[in-house]
């Protein structure tokens, strides 16, 4: 029993690269000095925070999260700890790699980059992004999650018609009451 309920976790980071990250260290030990940890190989990801493509390397920067039992990120963002760079020499298509898109990355440590602080826009306004220092992970393997959809929260309860138009049934909580809507007036 206990090798079927093993079996059932799938990770798409090959073994071999699964046995070298197993005594990798922490992500925050990690982003604390990243020149420290050159050459070590680690399985890192998060979400698709930014990616810019050149001729001969694409860098995408993600919000790091930690991986659940099958190296997939975690849907909360509430425990991220920083951000991480990932250098790819391998062709990417661009498509694939949008703003909020799951990833994991297999690789070695290249060191770090410090990013001065500029000015971006932000909506309607400009913000100055502080400088920041990211670890910096090369790309063996890199896997894109497809994305999983949210399903709304809110009930919309049933209606049926009465005489002053249609009603709803008055749902307590978590189900919100909607009494006259649409509002029809009275006749």
């Amino acid at each position: 029993m206990l090798l079927v309920l093993a079996s059932c976790a799938h990770s798409p980071v090959g073994e071999s690269w699964r046995q070298g990250a197993a005594d990798q260290p922490s992500f925050a030990e990690i982003a604390a000095d990243p020149g420290a940890f050159t050459g070590q190989k680690v399985i890192l990801g998060g979400e698709v925070a930014r990616a810019t493509f050149q001729p001969e390397v694409a860098e995408i920067e993600i919000w790091q999260k930690p991986l659940d039992s099958d190296d997939r990120p975690e849907a909360s963002f509430e425990r991220s700890q920083s951000r991480f760079l990932v250098r790819c020499t391998s062709v990417l298509d661009p498509a694939d790699y949008f703003r909020g898109r799951p990833i994991t990355v297999a690789g070695e440590i290249q060191g770090e980059v410090v990013r001065e602080a500029e000015l971006r826009p932000l909506g309607r306004f400009h913000y100055v992004y502080p400088a920041v220092r990211y670890p910096v992970v090369d790309c063996a393997q890199i896997h894109v999650w497809p994305m999983r959809w949210k399903t709304p929260d809110v009930y919309v309860p049933p209606y049926s018609p009465n005489l002053r138009g249609w009603r709803g049934y008055g749902y307590g909580y978590p189900y919100y009451h909607q009494p006259y809507w649409p509002y029809l007036p009275p006749r």
